[in-house]
């Protein structure tokens, strides 16, 4: 099997690639994680993919390179918050609404010259979100580093009215996806 490698410092991403039959190793990439508002979440996601799994496939030509990026869209892209009060304009933005969730997967093989890139889509809804309910959240410190300013896979998850589609993907790195891009290169998750 190839050498597989994890191009992002995400403990999340590393715990899901974890929980399969994959011997990886995590070497982060340095690239920003920053966007162009004027681009599709979709476009955006996949770029920043990209950008990270061939930042690393240029040091690691032998290996194959696992590049993702999240991005949150609701009425523009939401990145990862500087601060508390940009995360609490997030969630007040997110409060009661729909959003959506991307995940730009891209591969890269250096030595063969493959590149596939993909995404994927969720659709989340929160509920209604009181200012208290808000500053309570943020007390937690689980919005750091988080985009939108929530973690749906811990007390984030009491934000959401539902989601629908992948909730891995809502987490950040979408298995369905990622199983069928690996089997693109021979790779099986199981």
């Amino acid at each position: 099997m190839k050498r597989l490698i994890l191009a992002s410092a995400s403990p999340r991403r590393v715990e899901i690639m974890s929980r399969f039959n994959l011997d990886f190793d995590v070497v982060p990439s340095g690239i920003s994680e920053s966007f162009e508002n004027s681009e599709s979440p979709m476009a955006s996601a996949m770029a920043i993919a990209l950008e990270k799994a061939l930042d690393i496939a240029e040091r690691e030509a032998d290996s194959l390179v696992i590049g993702a990026d999240t991005v949150v869209y609701c009425d523009g892209m939401l990145g990862k918050p500087s601060d508390r009060e940009e995360a609490f304009k997030m969630l007040q933005l997110l409060s009661g609404r729909e959003h959506i969730v991307v995940t730009g997967v891209a591969m890269v093989w250096g030595e063969k010259g493959q590149k596939l890139v993909d995404y994927d889509v969720t659709k989340v809804k929160f509920k209604e979100l009181s200012k208290e309910k808000i500053d309570k959240y943020l007390d937690s410190g689980e919005y750091l580093d988080k985009a939108g300013s929530y973690a749906v896979q811990g007390i984030g998850e009491i934000l959401v009215d539902w989601i629908s589609g992948s909730h891995s993907n809502v987490v950040g790195l979408p298995v369905a996806l990622l199983e069928k891009m690996l089997r693109c290169f021979e790779v099986e998750l199981l």
